[in-house]
């Protein structure tokens, strides 16, 4: 084998390995965007799951709220009632 056949025979096996470098590449590529997807869909529902737990935490406080306007309520109404 001549020294021109060598050079040739490296240069396909290195554009053989480019090949396959990009298609790996181009394989990454998807993989990280399709992970940026599922984070983004990850990261809106934990924020819908924030935002409902936030809601639980607000309805004890909106129960007592009620319970005491229907108390002030009652207690007003017996009052207008003695009065008048």
């Amino acid at each position: 084998m001549n020294e021109i056949e060598s050079l040739e025979l490296r240069v396909s096996k290195l554009e053989a390995q480019a090949k396959e470098l990009t298609g790996n590449l181009n394989a990454i590529t998807l993989e990280q965007v399709r992970s940026a997807t599922k984070l983004d869909i990850v990261l809106t529902s934990l924020g819908e799951l924030k935002n409902g737990l936030e809601m639980l935490k607000k309805r004890p406080g909106q129960f007592w709220d009620k319970l005491i306007v229907a108390a002030f309520s009652a207690a007003c109404g017996a009052l207008m009632s003695l009065i008048f």
